[in-house]
């Protein structure tokens, strides 16, 4: 069947159509889907591996897919048909077809043609007004769970009736505090939240929702509750008047259980880890609560985000001061402070000077990472206000100092993940604010540690390094002549060289897309200077490839500079040399770039 679908339709025989693919959809559903009749749960289910059932169900939906690309809208008549049949006799034969419908659920979302959706429509309602609201099937958990799975899967054209909406959303909230269940109950009710914004901005309605989220705060798990209150917080920008009543509302739960947990933590030194934790899932739930809160159209008082962060900023901040020396905790209020910024953009203006002040001394007293990426969020969003240059590049030399003394201490190898956040946060200077860190005395420093880093085996801080180098390299004039040529001219063979070498060794695989467009802007940025250095390079007694002939590092020589103003052909040779460096590749590939 699936070789069958490489054939165009018209060039088939007619019993290769439609009928061969309904009756492959009725024997997928019902004899392949379901799970075996003494299947009970998988706690008992000794002899079956999830894993393997799982596996062998992903090819009973490509085959799904399959027909349903062939029957379009007649696919889901055809499943519907089965489950009012054969759905009520056994929890596994409802189960298997739900499965089946919820596999073909995307390919249907897809169909253009008018009046195949509007069948499709017609059957969704059905589906959804026959069997699942009003819960006739089997109330086996497995089946459950595969109904809410064909919610998620068709909530496009659920979200098409305000009718099928708000009762779809009220079972869905129904199954949040079911423990198997709340996971994807929290799937479907983001897809009925995306899908169905344009039925929820009665003020009335989302307030009956936020009541049943925050009435059952504390029976929601964990993840499940965020996916719940970052649905919420989509749909509360489209409700006009109430917003902020019910964002506070949505809000409360969780930052009087943030504030009692502070409160709880003493003044000494020790914290439990599970305190810690509370914590940090607080702070999560208000970053889930603004990651998409948008301002209403025509707000009066102000960004709905910035009004909130203002309101609790005193909560946040004694949450802060308790716990700033713990990295994750840092980080989640991190977290909060880069999302609210993002969706406020200029409006959270005002927030910026305590944002910056609470991020340095908590990147003082706990060093972690996030406190860098904040400062990227920062900079990408104010860092071409009138007079950003002079107070960020102040924020730049502080967080620096402290990033600087923690390489030190610890080695670069040592500190990935700081040397990430660091580098990407300096290329972010670059794009949206290079006055606030070419001109800086702690400019010619980050060069050193880029350059030292390149010996770096690690793809993610090693990425961050190539990318913020080849912006420099990059850089347009004059902050090139003024600020970065006076230091190539002492530094650019030191740099040049522990680029040859990344190549040539330490460089992971992943990495090297990034490195090709590196050394080849140096090539053009140094001219005649990147040829001796290379030449150098591949003679220096430290080059790791001692046993490489001279006739192959001549070969290379010879087809760089040949290919200096082709970059794509230059990108291969050096994939290429990289290769024979690392003996996966013989000295003869260089040949072809001679030609």
């Amino acid at each position: 069947f699936d070789e069958l679908q490489t054939l165009p339709m018209e060039e088939r025989h007619p019993s290769l159509r439609h009928d061969v693919f309904s009756a492959l959809t009725e024997v997928l559903a019902l004899h392949c889907a379901p799970y075996a009749p003494s299947f009970t749960d998988w706690h008992s289910a000794s002899d079956d591996d999830p894993d393997d059932f799982n596996m062998y169900r992903r090819r009973v939906e490509e085959g799904l897919l399959n027909s349903c690309c062939c029957l379009q809208a007649a696919c889901l008549s055809l499943l519907c048909q089965l489950l009012a049949t054969k759905g009520p006799a056994s929890w596994q034969a409802a189960e298997g077809i739900l499965f089946s419908i919820s596999c073909v659920g995307g390919e249907l979302s897809q169909i253009t043609d008018r009046a195949q959706r509007e069948l499709v429509q017609a059957d969704v309602s059905k589906l959804l007004g026959t069997y699942i609201l009003p819960q006739c099937l089997p109330a086996h958990p497995m089946v459950q769970t595969t109904t809410l799975t064909v919610i998620e899967q068709y909530a496009k054209f659920i979200g098409q009736s305000e009718a099928l909406v708000t009762p779809c959303l009220e079972l869905v909230c129904s199954k949040l505090i079911e423990a198997p269940l709340a996971a994807n109950a929290a799937k479907a009710f983001r897809a009925l939240c995306s899908k169905g914004a344009a039925h929820l901005r009665d003020p009335a309605k989302v307030q009956g929702l936020v009541t049943v989220v925050t009435h059952n705060f504390a029976a929601i798990p964990k993840d499940s509750l965020i996916m719940v209150v970052e649905s919420l917080g989509r749909i509360l920008g489209g409700v006009q008047g109430s917003l902020m009543g019910l964002l506070e509302q949505l809000t409360a739960p969780f930052l009087a259980k943030l504030k009692a947990v502070t409160a709880g933590a003493g003044t000494g030194s020790f914290v439990k880890a599970s305190t810690l934790g509370e914590a940090v899932g607080c702070m999560e739930l208000l970053g889930a609560a603004l990651r998409f809160l948008e301002a209403p159209s025509s707000p009066q008082d102000g960004h709905p985000v910035v009004l909130l962060l203002a309101s609790v900023w005193d909560v946040l901040e004694a949450a802060r001061q308790r716990f700033q020396t713990d990295p994750q905790v840092v980080g989640a209020l991190c977290e909060v402070y880069s999302k609210g910024m993002k969706q406020a953009r200029e409006a959270g203006h005002q927030l910026l000077e305590p944002i910056v002040q609470a991020v340095v001394e908590s990147f003082r007293a706990s060093r972690a990472e996030n406190c860098l990426s904040c400062v990227s969020v920062a900079v990408e969003i104010f860092g071409q206000t009138s007079g950003a240059a002079g107070s960020f590049g102040g924020l730049l030399a502080e967080v620096c100092g402290v990033a600087f003394e923690v390489v030190m201490e610890r080695g670069a190898s040592a500190c990935p993940e700081l040397l990430c956040a660091l580098f990407e946060m300096l290329y972010r200077y670059l794009l949206f604010c290079p006055e606030g860190l070419v001109p800086l005395p702690v400019f010619p420093t980050t060069l050193q540690l880029a350059g030292a880093c390149l010996s770096l085996k690690e793809k993610e801080p090693l990425r961050a390094v190539l990318i913020f180098l080849d912006r420099i390299i990059n850089i347009p004039s004059p902050l090139w002549e003024q600020h970065v040529q006076g230091w190539m001219d002492g530094g650019g063979e030191g740099l040049y060289q522990g680029v040859v070498f990344a190549l040539a060794e330490s460089c992971p695989p992943e990495a090297l897309p990034r490195l090709s467009p590196l050394l080849f802007a140096m090539n053009a940025r140094f001219g005649a200077a990147s040829s001796r250095w290379l030449q150098n390079a591949l003679s220096s007694e430290a080059f790791p490839c001692r046993e490489m002939e001279a006739e192959c590092k001549q070969n290379m020589l010879t087809a760089s500079q040949a290919l200096a103003g082709n970059a794509r052909r230059f990108q291969a040779l050096v994939q290429d040399f990289a290769q024979i460096c690392r003996r996966q590749q013989t000295a003869d590939a260089l040949l072809a770039y001679q030609l």
